[in-house]
């Protein structure tokens, strides 16, 4: 029974998952000087309230759910090729007509920030 375990197990595809945890998970939508809606993104930020990465929400999927088993909140989606999955401790909406994620490079380069992890 454990050798045909052992052979399924290296038969099966490996998780191709990219799973990772931010402190928190801002959803952003941003609208024009009309008031009209332009785009929703996700900021993640670092536990300092930094931004780490952002991405611009597309499907409503993308949209952080509460975890019930483990708390907090997932979100899954395909991130270019990639089928990633981010999980953080808290998430807050904002709405505003200008854009935090640009503003924020300001004060810390968008090469400088630890970005989500690319795959291998």
């Amino acid at each position: 029974m454990i050798p045909f375990l052992l052979i399924a197990a290296s038969i099966l595809p490996h998780d191709t998952v990219l799973r990772e945890h931010s402190a928190e998970t801002e959803l952003n939508v941003l609208y024009d000087e009309h008031g009209r809606e332009v785009f929703t993104q996700s900021i993640f930020r670092n536990t300092d309230h930094s931004i780490r990465a952002w991405r611009l929400v597309k499907l409503t999927y993308q949209v952080p759910a509460r975890d019930w088993l483990r708390g907090g909140y997932v979100a899954t989606w395909m991130d270019g090729e990639q089928l990633r999955q981010v999980w953080c401790d808290n998430v807050q909406w904002t709405w505003t007509q200008w854009d935090r994620e640009l503003v924020e490079r300001e004060v810390l380069a968008k090469e400088k920030r630890r970005e989500l992890r690319r795959a291998k």
